[in-house]
């Protein structure tokens, strides 16, 4: 059982410096085991905390795997935003936005399988809260793109908008599958097969 956290001796820790330990340990546990597998138990037992103060923070096994869902998503819809930040043309943009992306998938690969990696077979308001934060990620790549393009958010993007989030999603599985493969390379290869779907809109 760790004897501090974040500097603050075990016992003393502050309510939002320990949901983030619960967090950070949770989203490893559910990227290892897959949400059916992993367990409050489990969780608790890797951060040497009790099942209560799990459930006290976030109320259920949904709970604080939804809530590693969000931050999860809200950390790569950050690093997309300031991708699309400054001025260039829309191309160079979207190049950013894959880069950010490959990033994102090497810095925190944890987070990324939390959201990509597959195999949790989940249900009810859990379930419908990921296909949410999926959804929602393709609004802000859909508003991007419209804003360079200076076009309403209309049908076209949406469906732009879900086939390079897809896209960069299976090019991403290739690169964890195939790690030798140059993730340059698969960036520059994504920007000019969307940028040429952009060009004809």
């Amino acid at each position: 059982m760790p004897s501090a956290i974040e500097g603050h001796q075990h016992g003393r820790v502050p309510r939002e410096v320990r949901a983030k330990q619960l967090l950070d340990v949770a989203e490893v546990e559910f990227s290892r085991l897959g949400y059916q597998a992993t367990s409050i138990d489990a969780i608790a037992e890797a951060a040497g905390v009790t099942r209560p103060m799990i459930y006290n923070l976030f109320q259920s096994k949904d709970g604080i795997y939804t809530a590693c869902l969000k931050r999860a998503r809200g950390a790569l819809e950050a690093r997309i935003l300031e991708a699309f930040s400054g001025k260039a043309n829309v191309k160079t943009k979207l190049h950013r936005g894959f880069e950010a992306y490959f990033s994102f998938l090497e810095e925190y690969p944890s987070a990324w399988a939390l959201l990509y990696g597959g195999g949790n077979a989940v249900s009810g308001p859990a379930a419908q809260e990921i296909l949410s934060l999926r959804f929602n990620t393709v609004q802000v790549i859909a508003a991007l793109l419209a804003k360079e393009l200076e076009k309403p958010v209309n049908e076209e993007l949406i469906v732009l908008a879900h086939t390079i989030s897809g896209g960069a999603e299976q090019v991403a599985k290739l690169w964890r599958e195939r790690p030798e493969l140059n993730s340059g390379k698969l960036v520059k290869q994504l920007t000019q097969t969307f940028s040429s779907s952009l060009s004809s809109l």
